[in-house]
């Protein structure tokens, strides 16, 4: 094998390998685990057709958004879902914690290096910290139009879809309504990095927030 220093510090016997003629996972660790496709497995536990947004944390729980109920469950293999934020009825209530409040309509989902979770609904975006205390973090202002940067708090949004959140903090989501991609900075401020708010098609090579976008749904980094 590869010296360990000429694979710039990596372990190979700690890296897992996916089958997918077995559908089996095989573990750096020598354990196997797994025995039915993914999505069969998805299936089970969930409502496909109601989940708005998910994620994979690194302990293996699964996350997923009930977009009708407006609530986040955990899922670990074997066990019932765990609701984690959404299970209020008296509305919301920032600095407290997120399984008392009550979220309408949620989309987006992500997390964070930080071990927090981003929240996306109509016109909001939410931060749920490691404590699981809810906080504001952008939308549920006024702004459409302005100069950037701008306070992520003062700006207007529409259905904030895919959420993204890039090593140094800076949060990436996708407003179709609005037809652009904004980014938050770790400090609070919003610039919008594609997009010009108006939707349609305006040819190629220029640059990205000179760019028509229409009803863009999904980003990657």
């Amino acid at each position: 094998l590869t010296p360990r220093s000429e694979l710039g510090g990596w372990h190979l016997d700690v890296h897992h390998r996916y089958d997918p003629h077995t559908n089996r996972l095989h573990e750096g660790s020598g354990r196997t685990i797994g025995s039915k496709p993914i999505d069969k497995l998805i299936f089970d536990i969930l409502e496909p057709w109601n989940v708005g947004a998910f994620f994979f944390s690194p302990d293996g729980a699964l996350y997923t958004t009930q977009f009708s109920e407006g609530t986040v469950l955990r899922h670990h293999p074997g066990q019932a879902p765990e609701v984690i934020a959404g299970a209020g009825q008296d509305g919301l209530v920032f600095g407290e914690p997120a399984i008392d409040q009550e979220f309408f309509f949620l989309r987006g989902l992500a997390l964070a290096p930080s071990g927090d979770i981003y929240l996306g609904s109509w016109g909001f975006l939410y931060r749920i910290d490691t404590q699981g205390i809810v906080h504001e973090f952008a939308g549920g202002g006024a702004v459409t139009d302005t100069s950037e940067p701008v306070p992520a708090t003062e700006t207007d949004f529409g259905w904030i879809f895919r959420i993204l959140v890039a090593p140094d903090g800076t949060v990436y989501f996708v407003d179709p309504d609005f037809h652009v991609v904004r980014a938050v900075s770790p400090d609070g401020m919003m610039t919008t990095v594609a997009g010009t708010g108006v939707g349609g098609y305006n040819g190629d090579g220029i640059p990205a927030a000179a760019a028509q976008l229409n009803e863009p749904t999904d980003i990657a980094l």
